[in-house]
């Protein structure tokens, strides 16, 4: 991990273009004065070069509406081309036999762990007693291949 804010980074589809953003999360609710209070608005703080700050703000940033059920999480590892790993994302291995999704599993102490699901050419999953070559993920090579459709 190069630094510890990818931890905390998210990635999700914007609401206006659906196009993938990354950035900080966070989300606003909304006050009903009749009925259940509706879904919390949520958003990705997210650099943006045509946004110039107000205050002196070191960076660009501007809050952006994002579909909270594309919402992401990163890894916080990286695939062989450089591209940080999001919850969701699915990976090859080197020898590209096998493709995996990247999941976040919660762990009794409440940190997260990062798993890869393997699958085989033909979409089926390996259990993990068929794949024993990929007990280890630490040492496995991952090549990005793209986001999951619909996000996670």
């Amino acid at each position: 991990m190069k630094d510890i804010s990818e931890k905390l980074l998210c990635k999700a589809q914007r609401l206006d273009t659906k196009e993938w953003v990354t950035g900080y999360y966070f989300e606003q609710p909304v006050m009903a004065c009749i009925g259940p209070a509706p879904e919390p608005l949520c958003y990705l703080m997210v650099r943006d070069p045509s946004y110039l700050p107000d205050w002196g703000l070191p960076f660009n940033m501007k809050a952006v509406s994002v579909d909270n059920n594309t919402v992401c999480m990163s890894a916080g590892i990286y695939a062989m081309g450089g591209e940080l790993l999001f919850e969701g994302d699915i990976v090859k291995t080197a020898d590209g036999i096998c493709t995996g999704e990247i999941r976040l599993e919660d762990q009794a102490d409440g940190s997260r762990k990062v798993t890869v699901h393997w699958f085989s050419e033909d979409g089926e999953t390996i259990p993990d007693e068929d794949a024993l070559i990929w007990k280890n993920e630490s040492g496995v090579q991952l090549w990005y291949v793209g986001q999951k459709e619909g996000g996670v």
